[in-house]
């Protein structure tokens, strides 16, 4: 925990307004002084506050609204279990949020009874059983830079073309990419790689650069990075000058409720080790 002097009147205004504004940030009171105390100046400190009132939080509700889009869209893209694989994107042996969102939506895809089994937990599952013709939607709950999503297809390319080469033709699939959340930075990305359809319940800009004038961006991106000076280095083997602003400059603002952060959002909300030290009170967990 961060040790620092009294809150000055301007900052607990922040922090009371956050608290009484913003449902999902009940109970981190703590940690939202914490992040003040980061801060050097009442433009890092207002920073903050405009930031955290933009963060997009995937709660029960948004969740359920996702799920319904998820379904409607796969019926929109005319996709049967018959010939239809819902891949989670996940690592083999590894639980990732691709896997937790997986369970989530496996009941919601109608006819649920033909869906549900239609589902797999990795792409060496779905690279076992699927077949010439066949739509595979690569799924995960978030896309960030879109890096992964990318990643993930060649990897489903490679790992078919070296285990079922003479059975299934790669050319004959057709794919398609799925998320509850994404930033639309990601979104291109994998549109500018693949040129395949990409659908996002919710798409989101980046917090800095898409929300204020251009002419403010640069200093309102260098302010962040002062606030990240008071950040170690290196943390759990990851280098900070990698994650600034995000990872891949993602500048995310999102949080699927009590779920893992990704990495892609501001390090100030999930980068616990401080430069002097000191480990911070951190207002999102990041396992991994």
């Amino acid at each position: 925990m961060l040790n620092a002097p009294e809150i000055p009147k301007d900052a607990f205004t922040d922090i009371i307004n956050l608290l009484t504004d913003c449902a999902w940030t009940a109970g981190f009171h703590e940690e939202i002084r914490c992040l003040w105390n980061l801060c050097d100046n009442r433009e890092q400190q207002l920073l903050l506050k405009d930031l955290i009132y933009r963060m997009s939080v995937l709660d029960r509700d948004k969740l359920r609204d996702a799920c319904r889009d998820i379904n409607a869209k796969i019926q929109q893209w005319k996709l049967t279990a018959k010939s239809s694989l819902i891949v989670a994107v996940a690592n083999p042996k590894e639980a990732d949020g691709s896997t937790a969102a997986l369970q989530k939506i496996k009941n919601k895809i109608v006819p649920a009874d033909d869906w549900h089994s239609r589902c797999i937990g990795t792409v060496p599952g779905a690279v076992e059983i699927v077949k010439d013709g066949d739509s595979i939607i690569l799924f995960d709950d978030f896309i960030g830079s879109g890096e992964k999503m990318v990643k993930k297809y060649k990897w489903f390319k490679k790992s078919l073309e070296k285990v079922r080469k003479d059975e299934v033709d790669f050319d004959s699939l057709t794919f398609y990419f799925m998320a509850f959340s994404g930033m639309k930075s990601g979104i291109k990305h994998i549109n500018d790689e693949l040129g395949l359809p990409v659908f996002c319940s919710i798409s989101l800009d980046k917090g800095i650069t898409d929300n204020y004038p251009a002419n403010e961006v640069p200093h309102k991106l260098e302010v962040m990075k002062s606030i990240e000076e008071k950040l170690a280095l290196q943390y759990k083997r990851k280098k900070l000058e990698k994650y600034s602003c995000g990872y891949n400059k993602s500048e995310t603002l999102y949080i699927w409720e009590d779920d893992n952060c990704p990495n892609n959002v501001f390090p100030v909300f999930w980068w616990t080790p401080l430069r002097n030290g000191e480990q911070n009170e951190t207002l999102f967990t990041r396992a991994g």
